[in-house]
C-alpha cells in the first residue's frame, strides 16, 4: 500500500471512531421521561405554518394564507379523531391602515 491509501484508511477509521462515540453518548444520557416538541414554523409558497403549545394535552396549528391574508387556527380533537378549525381571522382587516 502506498502512503495516500494509508492516510485514507486512517481518516476513515478515525471518522468511524468519532461517529461511534457520538452514537454511544446519545444512548448513555437518555432518560425515560417523555419527549415534548417545541413550537416550529416554516413558510412555503403562499403559506406560513406554525405550531404552538396550548395546554398540557393540546397543540395548535396556525396557518397563514398570505395570498388571501387570512389566519386559520386548528387543533386535533382526539375524542372524534379529527382536525378542527378553532378560529379564522381576516388579517387585512386587522392590519389595515384605517
Amino acid at each position: 500500500m502506498n502512503k495516500s491509501q494509508n492516510l485514507t484508511i486512517a481518516l476513515l477509521l478515525l471518522s468511524a471512531a468519532i461517529l461511534s462515540v457520538m452514537l454511544f453518548s446519545t444512548f448513555v444520557g437518555t432518560s425515560s421521561s417523555p419527549a415534548w416538541a417545541d413550537s416550529a414554523s416554516t413558510a412555503m409558497g403562499d403559506y406560513v405554518v406554525c405550531t404552538a403549545h396550548w395546554s398540557s394535552s393540546t397543540d395548535l396549528l396556525y396557518i397563514i394564507d398570505r395570498r388571501v391574508q387570512r389566519l386559520n387556527v386548528y387543533y386535533i380533537d382526539t375524542n372524534q379523531n379529527r382536525i378542527v378549525r378553532r378560529d379564522s381571522v381576516d388579517l387585512k382587516r386587522i392590519f389595515s391602515s384605517n
